[in-house]
């Protein structure tokens, strides 16, 4: 499965991004993606791939929650090495917060 994403942020240094799913377990609930051409790879990165496992919340009695586990494995070319600083989770940190406000207010 592959996803193209195409940047229509203003001030983006990003292009666009194909992705590749390389796993999907739906009975562990984990996924991986690898960037395979464009993003990252434009700023010198041989790879970049996001793992992503959901697990149930043992703290949670209720079992209305997760805890979400997110992996960013990454190559860097040597001359690009700055580049690396770019691998983070904030996005999705940001992502994920957004979705569990919209999920709260919709119960």
């Amino acid at each position: 499965m592959f996803k193209t994403y195409a940047s229509d942020c203003a001030g983006s240094r990003v292009s666009y991004c194909k992705e590749k799913f390389t796993m999907i377990d739906n009975d562990k609930m984990v996924r991986e993606v690898e960037i395979i051409e464009g993003g990252y790879l434009d700023f010198g990165f041989t790879l970049y791939r996001i793992r992503i496992e959901v697990n149930e919340n043992p703290n949670d009695e209720t079992g209305s929650s997760c805890v979400v586990k997110m992996t960013i494995e990454f190559k860097v070319k040597e001359e690009a090495a700055d580049n690396a600083s770019l691998a983070t989770i904030e996005p999705f940190v940001v992502l994920m917060k957004f979705a569990n406000e919209h999920l709260l207010s919709s119960t």
